[in-house]
C-alpha cells in the first residue's frame, strides 16, 4: 500500500490543529510559518513518527497572571508537536463527517492531458496550462504565475512519480471555475519529490477555498494509494476513466 502525507497525517488532522490556533512553540515556528511549505513539514513528520524518531521540542515556557494575582507557568509545544499529538489521538473536527468530495466532477471538468512537454515542473505547467487553454477551453493560463510561485515555495510532487501542482494559498481559486486535471508529460519530469523519482502524471489541483482545496488533496492521496489507480494513471488513464475509478469519496 503506498501511503502519501496526507493519508497518514490527514486533512482533519491538520485543519483541526489549524482552527485551534495557538502560539508558536521554542522553534519560533507559527502555524502560518508551517503551513507556508505544509507538503514537506508534514511529510517529515510522518517518516519520523513512523519510524520512531520523532521526539517532540521541549515546550517554550512563558508566565501568564493568574486571577488570585501572580503569574503561573504555561508551557506551549511547537505546532509539529500539536500536529503528532492530534494523529495520535486520532481527532477531527465534526464539520468534516460525512463530507464527500466529487472527484468525478472535478476530473472531467478538469479533464486528461497528454503528451505535455516540460524539461522540470515550471515549464511543464506552462506547457500544461497552455493546452487546457487552448480554443473551447476556459483560459486557465491565469494559474501559470500563482502555481509556478506554489512550486517555488515547495515542490508539490509527493512520491511514486505523481505531483499535485495547484496556486498558494492566496491565489486559491483566482476566478477560474474549479476543477482537477489530469496531465502526462512526454518524458518523466524531475521534481524534487522526496524520493527522487521523476513525474510520470500530475493531478493539477483548483479550488474555491482553502477547506474544499485540502479536502480534495486528502481524497486524492487516498485514491492514488490505491493499486488499481496507480496502475491506471502509469496506463495514462483519461479524466472519465479515472472519475469512474474515483467518483465521490468521504473524508
Amino acid at each position: 500500500m503506498r501511503t502519501f502525507y496526507w493519508t497518514t497525517i490527514g486533512v482533519d488532522t491538520w485543519l483541526s490543529v489549524r482552527e485551534n490556533g495557538g502560539a508558536a512553540g521554542v522553534d519560533g515556528q507559527t502555524i502560518e510559518q508551517f503551513e507556508a511549505n505544509l507538503s514537506p513539514n508534514l511529510y517529515k513528520l510522518w517518516n519520523r513518527m513512523a519510524s520512531g524518531s520523532y521526539h517532540p521540542k521541549t515546550v517554550r515556557r512563558v508566565d501568564i497572571p493568574k486571577k488570585s494575582g501572580g503569574t503561573r507557568p504555561l508551557g506551549i509545544p511547537t505546532i509539529a508537536a500539536v500536529v503528532s499529538l492530534w494523529t495520535k489521538k486520532g481527532e477531527s473536527m465534526s464539520i468534516l463527517q460525512g463530507t464527500q468530495v466529487e472527484l468525478s466532477d472535478l476530473l472531467l471538468r478538469g479533464g486528461s492531458w497528454h503528451n505535455i512537454p516540460g524539461k522540470d515542473a515550471a515549464d511543464f505547467i506552462i506547457a500544461a496550462l497552455t493546452a487546457m487553454s487552448e480554443p473551447g477551453q476556459p483560459d486557465r493560463r491565469i494559474l501559470v504565475a500563482p502555481m509556478i510561485a506554489r512550486e517555488a515555495a515547495s515542490p508539490t510532487a509527493l512520491g511514486d512519480a505523481l505531483a499535485f501542482p495547484h496556486p498558494l494559498a492566496d491565489g486559491l481559486g483566482m476566478g477560474v471555475e474549479p476543477f482537477v486535471a489530469i496531465a502526462y508529460p512526454r518524458f518523466p519530469v524531475a521534481w524534487g519529490a522526496p524520493d527522487g523519482i521523476p513525474v510520470r502524471a500530475a493531478f493539477f489541483v483548483v479550488c474555491s477555498d482553502r477547506h474544499n482545496h485540502l479536502l480534495t488533496l486528502s481524497a486524492l492521496a487516498k485514491h492514488c494509494s490505491r493499486e488499481e489507480v496507480r496502475t491506471a494513471l502509469m496506463a495514462e488513464a483519461t479524466a472519465s476513466e479515472l472519475a469512474t475509478l474515483m467518483g465521490p469519496l468521504s473524508v
